[in-house]
Order: structure tokens, then sequence, then C-alpha cells
């Protein structure tokens, strides 16, 4: 369970041709495309984010190096249509939208309602040069250099600000069709997601969002650095206790995986402690509304987390749950250092018109 990390500027993206193309891949979101040049009308595929995630990913973030709406129109377009090109079985390209792109478009108005930079919670110590962007691009593939590939393909000449290199261990499926894998504790993930049914209305934005951005989800990204050798000389009953659950993600009281968890039974913390991690993130209420994506990564001897979450509501969703860790036992082992807000555009290659439009 290892691999890579690493990061100024470049000019525009010239001679790119514009053209109609299909409209999203099976694995791909935002202007996640598949390869294919449109042969007709765009036609939107199954939601791409209840796809299984790629085995390895690499996700950049940059800052624009151009300014005004018929500037970064022509960029976004072009990159549109490079990931529609660049797609194809087994890969996806995704795209974030950063705070900033919107006021070096000058469209501060077309913003989504909660995009922000994101905000320093309890225990962070971000670090500017791994954190925030006008522009994420996401991709993923087979292996790393083929997604390093196709983000050379798909980014063209700018370069990243920061770049972060995952890999998913374990990858698998749970008995209700989640994908799943092992992070870096050794603790598998996925199981907390929503059904594959019900992704698109928990994620994904409608009425008081502005008209292009409908069918869009917010995105958070973290980069997080784990502590792995402090953590593996604890017993694995008391990493257990810890998360709140078993390493294979059953419940510690030995009910099933697929059950709602137990802690009404259990108000004192007797078998799932109080500051378990997943009895914090859940709170008194629902599984919280959103859905999480993990990809572990390796930069020379550090271990840690590509964390990545999309949901239609911000507060409810990432910044709620992290309001209710304070206090964790898992914070000791954890050091988020990098990562942002964003907004994944709705699936297909109509958004940009919509956006940069009159």
């Amino acid at each position: 369970m290892r691999q890579g990390e690493p990061r100024p500027q470049g000019d525009g993206m010239p001679g790119i041709r514009r053209r109609r193309v299909l409209a999203v891949a099976a694995a791909g979101l935002v202007a996640g495309c598949t390869g294919q040049a449109s042969t007709g009308s765009p036609r939107p595929a199954a939601d791409p984010l209840v796809a299984t995630p790629p085995a390895h990913a690499v996700v950049a973030a940059y800052r624009l190096p151009v300014e005004g709406r018929e500037a970064v129109g022509d960029l976004l377009r072009g990159l549109t249509d490079r990931a529609a090109a660049a797609g194809g079985a087994g890969r996806e390209v995704l795209l974030g939208l950063g705070a900033g792109l919107f006021d070096r478009a000058g469209l501060a108005e077309r913003r989504p309602r909660q995009l922000t930079a994101m905000p320093s919670f309890p225990g962070d110590v971000l670090d500017p040069g791994r954190t925030h962007g006008d522009l994420l691009v996401h991709v993923g593939a087979g292996t790393t250099p083929d997604a390093a590939r196709l983000l050379a393909t798909v980014a063209g000449p700018l370069a990243p600000n920061w770049r972060v290199e995952g890999f998913r261990d374990g990858a698998g499926t749970s008995p209700a069709g989640r994908p799943t894998a092992l992070n870096p504790f050794h603790f598998t993930e996925g199981h907390g997601n929503p059904e594959a049914a019900v992704v698109p209305a928990e994620i994904r934005v409608g009425a008081g969002e502005p008209a292009w951005a409908a069918g869009g989800t917010y995105q958070v990204v973290r980069v997080i650095r784990l502590a792995t050798r402090m953590w593996d000389h604890d017993p694995v009953d008391e990493q257990e206790r810890i998360i709140g659950r078993r390493r294979d993600g059953t419940w510690l009281d030995g009910s099933p995986l697929a059950q709602d968890p137990p802690f009404d039974r259990d108000p004192g913390g007797a078998v799932t402690p109080l500051d378990a991690h997943v009895r914090l993130a859940r709170g008194a209420g629902e599984r919280p509304p959103m859905l999480r994506r993990g990809y572990s990564y390796r930069a020379g001897e550090e271990d840690g987390l590509l964390f990545m979450a999309y949901q239609k509501d911000l507060d409810r969703g990432f910044a709620g749950v992290q309001r209710r860790l304070a206090g964790e036992r898992l914070a000791r082992y954890v050091l988020p250092v990098g990562g942002g807000y964003f907004f994944t555009p709705p699936p297909g290659t109509a958004w940009p018109t919509a956006l940069f439009g009159p």
C-alpha cells in the first residue's frame, strides 16, 4: 500500500478545436466524458459517481493563467473537449471549479451559493502549497502512469499548483453493492455511502442554485497525513474502538455491516465508545448526506489519505461532520494538510455554454 505525491503556471490552451461530443463517461463526472465523438444529440449516462472508482487517480489543482469571461470560458470548453476525446473504458475525468474561477471570469453572481475557499477546521495544519485552487482536475485509470498521461492530455500546458497521486488497495464491493477499499489504517471504507439508487437525489443540487449549476455537486478534497507507524503499534481491538467498526466494516457488537449502527442500544458507549470516529460522524441523526471516495497516497516517507466527498449541502454534509468530530480520539493519528472546496458541474458537455453564455 504505497505510492506517491508532489507541483506554478503556463499559458492558455491554444489551437483547441470546437466540436460536439458525446456526454459523460460511465465513470466520469462534471466534464467526465467518453472519448467518443458525437454522432447525434448528447445523451446523459447513468450518474457517473455511482461507478466503481478506477484503481489509480491523480488529482491536480491549478491557478488559471487567464482572466475574463471569454478567456476562462474558452479554457474550460477546451478542457471539456479534451476530456471527452481522452476518455474511454476504465478511465474517468472529473472537473472541480474553485471559488476563484468565478472571480477571474467576472461571474461572481453565477458562483454556486455555498462555494467558498475551504476554511481551516480544528486540528488542520493547512499547507498553502497544497490547498485551494481555481480549478481541480481529477483523472482515474488502471495504473498511475496511465492516469498521469491522461492528466497531461486533458490539462495540456497548464502547470498544477499542487498534485497528489492516489491508489486504492484491496478494492472490492460490499454486500450492498457499494465500492470499497482498504485505507492505510487497514480498515475497509465505503460501507457508509448511500445506495446507488439514491446517489443523485442525495448529492446533486437543484433549486436555489444558479440555473447552470443544477445537477452539479459540491466536492470537498482533503489531503490527510496519517501516522501509520504510531497507529500500527496499537492493538487491533483498540484501533477498532477508535474507529467504531471492525476492520471489515461490521459493527463492534457483531451486527452485520448492512444494518444501521447499534448505538441506541449502547447509550453509555460500553461497546462503541462515545468518541469513536463513526459514532461522532453520525451524531444523533441519520448517515451524513454525502458520497465519499478515498484514495491512499505515499509521498516519500509520508503515508496519507486523499479524501473526497460529494454533497448538495456542505453544512449538512462535510462541514457538519467536521464539527461533530472535534475531540475524537482518531485526531492524534491524522493531520489534514491540504485540499479545498470545489463545485463539480452537471454531467455532460453543455454546462460551459450555460455558465459562460449570455
